[in-house]
């Protein structure tokens, strides 16, 4: 089945679609049960008995609404035939194809039904196969609808088999299904699970409604932390900027570091500071190289000599002016 089909498909056909599926499912489930748990689960209708035109019961009174009626086994004929294992449902299919081999009237003019008794050990794989005419079951069940009685079942017992032709007549349109109690419980069944989905839903729903009820109780709180949250934040940007400021602009820190990185010999006259660099002037006595003594201390990034190459010494001692980076 193509999506399409499915889209173009009315309701009525939706309709029997599910209810195949359905049967087919409590087939397959209905095969899976041993035969003694059916027969007890199975509801027990009165049995009424089409004899020589007439409707035998052992009851008293009216015939019942729903009954199961039971076919004498002259009106069937009854074949054997080898068929594979298979679901039966897919029995019933396979026997309703090959209906004109094993029956000597049309399949037109036929109902077919596969025996659900024992099989003989000796041909395990041979199967009993009925067929009643059309014809004459219309007429039993004419009779049936003047006397106010609808077939739960109707069932016909020849050879050992019980043939039951209550689906094949239904698939035919001679008898509509009956009210089944299962199809009640299950209604039950699927109005709790309802009734249990909406109720957790609405569980749900009060659960998330006090949840937000408690958030919105918290709001205030949750807006002020936030707030402390951004001025800490804000706090803490302005100290790391003031820091790095700092770092980069301490006159007293690079003042120190030339201190400790001049030679013993060394003093400083002048000194200036432009944010960026250091100039030191002064004098040196001996032979004292300002230039690469603060080099070697590698506490700069960089020295130059500003002053002329050649410089005479005075009694003082040998100027010096240097440019440095820290």
């Amino acid at each position: 089945m193509s999506g399409r089909g499915l889209l173009d498909a009315d309701m009525a056909t939706i309709g029997r679609w599910l209810r195949n599926a359905f049967d087919w499912w409590l087939d397959e489930l209905a095969e899976m049960c041993p035969p003694v748990l059916l027969q007890q689960l199975r509801r027990r209708w009165p049995r009424i008995v089409w004899r020589d035109g007439k409707l035998l019961t052992d009851r008293e009174g009216p015939l019942p609404r729903r009954a199961d009626v039971v076919l004498p086994a002259e009106a069937g004929l009854v074949r054997w035939t080898a068929l594979p294992p298979m679901g039966r449902r897919d029995l019933v299919a396979a026997v309703a194809f090959e209906a004109e081999r094993l029956m000597p009237l049309p399949a037109a003019e036929m109902l077919i039904a596969v025996g659900d008794g024992q099989v003989s050990a000796d041909a395990p794989g041979r199967k009993a196969v009925a067929g009643i005419s059309r014809i004459w079951l219309s007429e039993v069940l004419e009779q049936l609808a003047a006397a106010g009685c609808a077939p739960e079942s109707l069932v016909l017992e020849a050879e050992g088999q019980r043939f039951d032709f209550s689906e094949s007549a239904r698939a035919a349109g001679l008898t509509e299904r009956g009210a089944s109690p299962a199809l009640a419980w299950w209604g039950v069944v699927a109005l709790l699970a309802a009734l249990n989905a909406g109720v957790m839903i609405r569980n749900d729903m009060d659960s998330l409604a006090q949840l937000q009820a408690q958030i919105d109780a918290r709001q205030p709180i949750a807006m002020a932390a936030q707030r402390a949250a951004r001025r800490l934040q804000t706090g803490l940007l302005v100290a790391r900027d003031e820091t790095a400021r700092r770092q980069h602009h301490d006159p007293l820190g690079a003042m120190a570091r030339v201190s400790a990185a001049l030679p013993d010999q060394a003093w400083v006259q002048k000194w200036s500071w432009d944010a960026d660099t250091v100039r030191i002037a002064g004098y040196a006595r001996g032979p004292v190289d300002v230039v690469k003594a603060l080099r070697d201390s590698h506490r700069f990034g960089d020295v130059r000599n500003v002053s002329p190459d050649q410089q005479g010494e005075i009694p003082v001692g040998r100027p010096f002016d240097v440019r440095i980076t820290p």
